[in-house]
């Protein structure tokens, strides 16, 4: 795991490019032309017309004739202001008596002028942190715990906008490129179904050592623990190793599709063991069988195949059952010293 870190400043922010701008302007070495130019222009047509809508676009057209040979054409896009979001107007209005602090004491030289503008430019600087922070936090308690909320606000506060992408999706399934959303929503389905099944063939349905543990701690969906507590217990339980053994070993071990080769028949042999009642244990058979999952591509759902193992994540009594399964765990790993 990586943990990656980016201070948020406005070089950061996507700028959004204004439309298109085309300007005539005339440039400084042809400017007295032009006057000379207006000078000998014959304006007698214009002011001997009575009609005073013709004379007007007489008037401008003779301008424009003038002013297009002698100016040259420009196109830009000017770039829109971008605003970080947790700056106001209080902030604004500090940040603008900084920079006119700051412009009279470069004019002034004078230590209490300085003074002043170092105060307030402290100021500002507290306050943007503050507000920073607040909006940060707001982001945060408006989630509730939603990781994907999370990353949909930074993204656009980024400028990343996920685009919609209409390609269709292909795979290549025994050598023949299939398109069709239902035949591949099947195929995957099929797929996962039976690489779960490839993992838990081999295990035994049976009752290898009593699940109720307490001497080794389980920090996993646990309350008031976290992966900070476990890393402090594994800390301190290496130093009290090291200052009796002169070398400690340490194996970290990643289960594959941990909650998806959960068996059921094994897990409930273990809660039978946590005295839960009959009615408690028929409960919880009857929550686990009978699942079925599909998988859905562009909108078009497979056919429904049956789950024989495994717990459903993102549900509240997963994380709980996964707990209860691993709990002996610890029992199933021998420990040697060597001679």
């Amino acid at each position: 795991m990586i943990l990656f870190t980016r201070k948020l400043i406005k070089q950061h922010l996507g700028k959004p490019l204004g439309p298109k701008t085309c300007v005539l302007s005339i440039p400084k070495n042809q400017q007295q032309n032009l006057v000379k130019a207006l000078k000998r222009v014959d304006w007698s047509n214009i002011t001997l017309r009575g009609d005073l809508e013709t004379g007007c676009k007489l008037f401008l057209s003779k301008i424009n004739d003038v002013v297009n040979s002698f100016a040259t054409r420009r196109s830009f896009r000017k770039r829109k202001g971008v605003s970080l979001p947790w700056i106001d107007n209080n902030c604004r209005n500090l940040m603008k008596q900084r920079d006119r602090l700051l412009k009279q004491s470069l004019i002034s030289g004078l230590t209490t002028d300085r003074e002043k503008f170092m105060y307030v430019r402290n100021k500002v600087t507290d306050y943007l942190r503050r507000a920073k922070a607040n909006f940060f936090i707001k982001i945060s308690e408006s989630a509730k715990g939603n990781g994907k909320k999370v990353w949909q606000c930074l993204n656009k506060l980024m400028g990343r906008q996920s685009s919609q992408n209409n390609t269709e999706l292909e795979l290549k399934i025994d050598g023949v490129l299939v398109k069709d959303p239902h035949t591949l929503a099947n195929k995957l389905n099929e797929f996962f179904i039976n690489s779960v099944y490839e993992l838990t063939k081999s295990f035994k349905p049976k009752l290898l050592y009593n699940p109720i543990n307490n001497e080794q701690p389980q920090f996993g969906f646990r309350a008031c623990h976290s992966t900070e507590s476990a890393n402090s217990f594994f800390i301190e339980r290496v130093k009290g190793l090291l200052d009796r053994n002169p070398c400690v070993a340490a194996v970290f071990l990643d289960l594959r599709k941990a909650f998806d080769t959960v068996s059921h028949q094994i897990l409930l042999s273990k809660l039978s063991c946590f005295n839960f009642s009959p009615a408690a244990l028929q409960w919880f058979k009857s929550y686990l069988h009978g699942r079925k999952q599909c998988v859905s591509v562009a909108g078009v759902k497979s056919a429904y195949c049956n789950c024989p193992v495994g717990i459903p994540q993102g549900s509240t009594l997963g994380p709980l059952l996964f707990s209860l399964y691993i709990n002996d765990f610890a029992r199933c790993v021998y420990c040697t010293r060597g001679g």
